[in-house]
């Protein structure tokens, strides 16, 4: 009896880690060696990715500050000031439905003075006028992240694969910002 006991609650215990471990939120790439590194323009401009002579893609992203309005429900429902996290948004474009199937961001780091914040972005479903004829088509991708103040110096860092070519998408340090 005491052996199918500790047999039954050895099995329910490394059930219960296995849930627990399939749940937590996918991390970085612990490497990204020989990723080719990519200098985004000032500004939020868009940079040019040409993987090979046929497929030319373009790439960008921004963050800022989440100030959207929001449903406040009273006092009960809030403690302390409502928050203001980072949200960071990312695109890819190419001119062909198709080329974008095998594209998607894996990571954005974010560096805030010593800090440093990475995250997996959710990408979403590819955007097409049309289904497979030519025509500007992209994906976007995006996350949340930590609060800081807004006017602080942060530096992004987004990691995007194409197919089997992985590239480091590096912007420009840049002053945080309220958006809304």
């Amino acid at each position: 009896m005491g052996k199918q006991f500790f047999v039954a609650l050895l099995v329910l215990g490394l059930g219960t880690i296995a849930i627990a471990f399939s749940r937590l939120p996918e991390r970085c790439p612990l490497s990204w060696d020989g990723a080719e590194r990519i200098e985004m323009p000032a500004g939020g401009s868009t940079a040019y990715i040409r993987v090979d002579p046929l497929h030319l893609y373009s790439v960008g992203g921004s963050a800022m500050l989440n100030y959207m309005p929001t449903v406040d429900y009273g006092p009960l429902t809030r403690l302390g000031p409502i928050p203001h996290p980072l949200s960071v948004v990312l695109g890819v474009g190419s001119g062909f439905r198709s080329d974008l199937e095998d594209a998607h961001f894996t990571c954005v780091r974010v560096t805030h003075g010593d800090e440093l914040w990475t995250s997996r972005p959710q990408n979403y479903d590819i955007q097409s006028p049309q289904w497979d004829l030519p025509g500007p088509s992209g994906r976007m991708a995006s996350t949340g992240g930590p609060e800081w103040p807004a006017g602080d110096q942060i530096q992004m860092e987004a990691w995007l694969q194409i197919g089997a070519r992985r590239f480091v998408l590096v912007f420009p340090s840049f002053a945080l910002m309220k958006g809304g």
